[in-house]
């Protein structure tokens, strides 16, 4: 492969990657918002313990989802435009630091991915257990609201995790096969 086409190559891989990355914050978004409809919704309905429990941590939830997006989608544009400026940089060696760079910062988030696991298993585990000790209904409710927390957390990393293993390859491939 030539310099000009793997640097193409290197290009479009940080420009998909990033792309999707902000589709993923803009679905998280509009999950963060499907979730406070939900917990508003029960709580108008119902006005009861189960309620308020699913309603507290529900909207607990949506905050941190909320929070996590927004700020990466703040960050990523000028993330991307860095990365995207040193893959194109006309000096070879410039190109290649950039590409090595990018590519250990996706390395270490990666890395991370079975922590965010375990902590999600752990707050299911402290739901469920919660949930069985007690007979208290906003308990159950906000043991509920954790679970549902959990699982979105476990989908984003699903596809977030699957998303940096295959950019990180591309990146590690793209430097072996410039020069």
């Amino acid at each position: 492969m030539t310099t000009a086409t793997t640097y193409d190559v290197l290009s479009a891989a940080v420009g998909d990657y990033f792309r999707a990355e902000r589709q993923e914050m803009l679905a998280i978004l509009s999950g963060a918002g499907a979730m406070t409809l939900a917990a508003v919704g029960l709580y108008v309905a119902m006005r009861d313990g189960f309620a308020r429990g699913f309603a507290g941590a529900t909207l607990l939830a949506a905050v941190l989802l909320t929070a996590t997006a927004v700020l990466l989608l703040h960050r990523d544009p000028r993330l991307r435009a860095d990365v995207e400026a040193g893959v194109r940089a006309a000096h070879a060696p410039a190109a290649h630091a950039a590409v090595a760079a990018e590519a250990a910062r996706v390395a270490e988030v990666i890395r991370k991915y079975p922590y965010y696991r375990y902590g999600a298993l752990a707050l299911a585990a402290a739901a469920l257990a919660a949930a069985a000790l007690t007979r208290r209904a906003w308990v159950h409710g906000a043991a509920a609201g954790v679970l549902l927390l959990v699982a979105a957390q476990l989908a984003i990393d699903h596809y977030s995790e699957r998303r940096a293993s295959r950019y990180a390859a591309q990146l590690n491939a793209g430097r072996q096969a410039s020069p």
